[in-house]
């Protein structure tokens, strides 16, 4: 059977982008951190997006958030801003794809898909509201990046939080990444997050809930990775 791609009206490409994060390394030897390759990845098809749409992204609300926070802390004290995933994911659009930088902001307080979301539309308390929730539609859909099989937890965490599915871009990655992690999240996720209604009650279910519980099983999933690496 032949395959036709969708074919979007100029005001359907998403020009309102968040780039979620995937991680960030701190090297304490050489006092500096280093964007995973996932985090690169996903930059890149920021950039990507940008190159291929330029017409949409000289309109007014035109952003591309870059969202990630911290990898740890040095001692007691917190890493600059500089060490964060947002603030080196934007530095590479910047420097390396030579996108505008008025057009390109960094979050850099997030440490989960979910907050990567709310805090880049302003839904969490003392966030920058970059994108406004209220302004997301059909003709001024919200563009999300990340690999493809992320993007389906993505997608159920943007819907938690409000978002019309229908109004939701993929700008993907076409491939998977970190598989064992994401076939425990979602089902985790859904199963907890479901019968929540509010984005207050989310972020509370994901805080004290969810991330415990991923916590519990991170030492299986860095097993199972280990012996697919062996195979």
């Amino acid at each position: 059977m032949v395959q036709y791609a969708e074919v979007l009206l100029p005001q359907e490409i998403a020009n309102q982008i968040i780039v979620l994060g995937a991680g960030v390394e701190y090297d304490a030897e050489q006092g500096r951190s280093r964007l995973h390759v996932a985090s690169v990845e996903r930059a890149d098809k920021a950039a990507d997006h940008y190159h291929a749409n330029l017409h949409r992204f000289t309109a007014r609300g035109a952003v591309i958030v870059c969202s990630g926070g911290f990898e740890g802390k040095i001692g007691q004290e917190d890493l600059p801003v500089e060490h964060s995933e947002g603030y080196l994911m934007r530095q590479r659009l910047i420097d390396r794809w030579q996108l505008p930088a008025d057009l390109v902001k960094a979050e850099t307080s997030s440490g989960t898909s979910l907050t990567n979301l709310a805090n880049s539309l302003g839904l969490t308390p003392g966030s920058t509201e970059y994108i406004d929730p209220n302004e997301i539609g059909p003709e001024n859909p919200l563009g999300l990046v990340s690999h493809k099989n992320h993007l389906r937890r993505a997608r159920f965490l943007a819907h938690k939080l409000g978002i019309d599915l229908e109004s939701v871009r993929d700008i993907d990655v076409p491939y998977s990444n970190d598989v064992f992690h994401e076939l425990l999240s979602l089902p985790i996720y859904k199963a907890i997050l479901n019968s929540a209604n509010t984005t207050e009650e989310v972020l509370r279910r994901e805080r004290e809930i969810i991330r415990p519980l991923l916590g519990l099983a991170a030492p299986g999933v860095k097993l199972a990775r280990q012996v697919k690496g062996l195979v």
